[in-house]
């Protein structure tokens, strides 16, 4: 019999939604190869490429790639079909991968206070339940809002009853399919705890007829809702001592939190509205995606949540327009410089590790010299380029480079693809005494002299070498590679 692939929640069944898959636990999340493409034309096949490059050529990449900035509104790409810059996304992956994790967490916390079914952008138009209902034009509920209304109802009733299975998830899934969303609706949650609590009492978990593979794999199932739910301050995984069948728990509420009850119900109550949206537009459809992104991204969104809720430090978050927060003379590009040039300090080794990591550092080092730039100089020619017409070139050959001098922001130059790039990779150009030189003694035999090779290198032969103090050691190993006597 062939598994069942049942979502619960409309939830896509592919990577966990977590802080580190998003920012990467080792500077290398899929939010982080997304970085790569801002401010560039939406192409999928060259992001497709990129994860096959990062990812040891795993195809999987690109169905969880979508799914989970699908999920999070992350990839917005507008009217020009180019990459939107989306800043409170950019600020939660700057302080993740600089060792600060906590505005990671209260995102994450927010996306789940907003997560809502059916989504937008990844209820597929052709989804249906068995008996022919669509499930995009479903009565949108949000599932986390409802389990904590849930567990809190639960918790009135008996303490000892403040807690969800295995089974009763994917039951009042079930239920809320069903009912076209009404089941799960806040307002119908007495109704919820009082299904639970007669299912307990009866031991009877199964309402639906569920065959025996969908039984096994009800965990498994669950599993990706599981791990989205991990976030949460508010959920408790491990399980109590209380006397639930064995392997069964899923849930309970974590009674650290200080004033929970009153944190859980602030929650409830701030997050009753959800996105608006016509069911007959397909999930698909750029624009579509483009406004709900807009509308989960928003600082004053954020800000909102944080307001309501005191778990949450307020100063843990900064945005522009954030509560309690002034900052006074903020350089951005310094800090965005001062930033990278952390990430690479921090990279303890870029070779065998980082081969799955895309030879990250390359990536840092772009970011380094263009990053929020829409035009840089030829570092060899001199000339103004826009930055999609510039590589990040090694003055040093990388393979010759220690991996103290591969993360040196000094070892690379910005270059032209228009000859300044390959005529120095070449050795035809080399650099002396702070110069940009032609290279009489290349070996000639190996690499000819054309009429358009040496025309470029008579407009370039005695251009300066603008970061030559700092990067003489790197061009003095170029030379003396590329001179043959």
């Amino acid at each position: 019999m062939a598994k069942t692939y049942k979502q619960i929640f409309g939830l896509q069944r592919v990577r966990q939604i977590r802080p580190d898959s998003l920012f990467g636990s080792e500077l290398i999340g899929l939010y982080t190869v997304l970085e790569k493409f801002m401010y560039k034309k939406y192409e999928a096949s060259e992001i497709q490429n990129e994860l096959s490059r990062v990812f040891h050529k795993q195809s999987k990449y690109w169905g969880q790639f979508i799914s989970i900035h699908s999920t999070i509104g992350a990839l917005r790409i507008n009217e020009e079909n180019t990459i939107v810059n989306i800043p409170v996304l950019e600020y939660a992956n700057s302080e993740y991968n600089m060792g600060n994790q906590k505005p990671a967490e209260i995102l994450l916390n927010y996306l789940l206070s907003e997560f809502q079914f059916p989504h937008p952008g990844l209820t597929s138009s052709k989804s249906e339940t068995k008996t022919g209902q669509k499930l995009r034009y479903f009565k949108v509920v949000k599932p986390y809002i409802s389990i904590l209304s849930i567990l809190n109802g639960l918790y009135e009733n008996d303490r000892k009853e403040c807690y969800l299975t295995h089974e009763e998830i994917y039951f009042i899934d079930k239920e809320n399919e069903s009912s076209e969303g009404e089941y799960l609706q806040i307002n119908n949650t007495n109704k919820v705890i009082e299904n639970i609590l007669e299912q307990r009492g009866n031991k009877d978990y199964y309402s639906h007829e569920i065959n025996t593979v969908v039984l096994k794999e009800i965990k498994n199932i669950n599993g990706y809702l599981k791990g989205f739910l991990n976030n949460s301050v508010f959920l408790n995984f491990d399980k109590p001592s209380l006397e639930i069948p064995r392997g069964q728990f899923f849930c309970s509420l974590n009674f650290d939190i200080k004033n929970l009850f009153t944190e859980i119900n602030s929650l409830i109550n701030s997050s009753l509205s959800h996105y608006e949206f016509d069911p007959s537009i397909s999930h698909n459809d750029r624009e579509l995606k483009y406004y709900y992104s807009t509308y989960l991204l928003d600082e004053n969104k954020i800000n909102a949540f944080l307001t309501n809720l005191s778990t949450f430090d307020s100063n843990d978050f900064f945005i522009s327009s954030g509560p309690n927060i002034k900052i006074q003379d903020f350089d951005k590009k310094k800090y965005d410089k001062y930033r990278v040039e952390y990430l690479l300090d921090k990279m303890e080794s870029t070779d065998t590790t980082r081969r799955s990591k895309g030879r990250l550092e390359q990536q840092l080092l772009r970011k380094f010299y263009l990053y929020g730039k829409e035009h840089e100089n030829c570092s060899i020619c001199h000339d103004l380029f826009p930055i999609t017409s510039l590589t990040i070139a090694h003055i040093k050959k990388r393979t010759h480079a220690s991996d103290e001098e591969r993360t040196d922001p000094n070892i690379v130059m910005p270059a032209c693809y228009l000859g300044c790039d390959h005529l120095y990779e070449k050795g035809y150009l080399i650099a002396e005494d702070g110069k940009f030189k032609f290279n009489k003694k290349l070996d000639f035999e190996k690499y000819k002299l054309t009429d358009v090779i040496k025309s470029r290198i008579k407009i370039i032969d005695g251009n300066e070498c603008i970061n030559w103090e700092n990067s003489r050691k790197y061009f003095e190993s170029h030379r003396q590679l590329h001179q043959t006597n």
